[in-house]
């Protein structure tokens, strides 16, 4: 694998559809819950992306699950091994999600990049049609 997209998910599916589309990476990590996982193969689906190549990292507790990060980030370890670069998406699902992103990205030797990715269209527009691809701002 040499490009990986490593992304939070709640429960709207926008802000992963936009990574996936702006990246077009050959691996995607995806942090999130029970709930946020059943969208993924929608995701997958309507962003064109092989469902093979997701892997679902899923918090018992996403909202505060401090005790679950380690071995959660050892899971995500693994799928490093092979990475030539790493693009971070800081947007989407919780802020407890966000601030496991965070810790990954700390263990990273290899070259990475932040993003954000933004809709900025009314959330009902939003929620009614998910899958616009909205900015993919990178953060320096």
């Amino acid at each position: 694998m040499s490009k990986i997209l490593i992304t939070p998910l709640g429960t709207s599916p926008g802000v992963v559809y936009t990574a996936l589309k702006s990246t077009n990476p050959d691996l995607c990590i995806i942090v999130t819950s029970e709930k946020g996982a059943e969208k993924i193969s929608e995701i997958a689906e309507k962003s064109d992306f092989n469902l093979k190549n997701i892997k679902v990292i899923k918090f018992n507790n996403p909202f505060y699950g401090f005790e679950e990060i380690d071995e959660k980030i050892k899971n995500v370890e693994k799928y490093l091994n092979d990475a030539e670069e790493i693009y971070f998406n800081l947007s989407g699902g919780t802020s407890f999600l966000q601030y496991v992103i965070g810790k990954i990205k700390e263990i990273v030797n290899v070259k990475n990049k932040s993003f954000f990715a933004v809709d900025k269209r009314d959330i009902f527009q939003q929620k009614e049609n998910p899958y616009v691809i909205g900015e993919w701002i990178e953060v320096k």
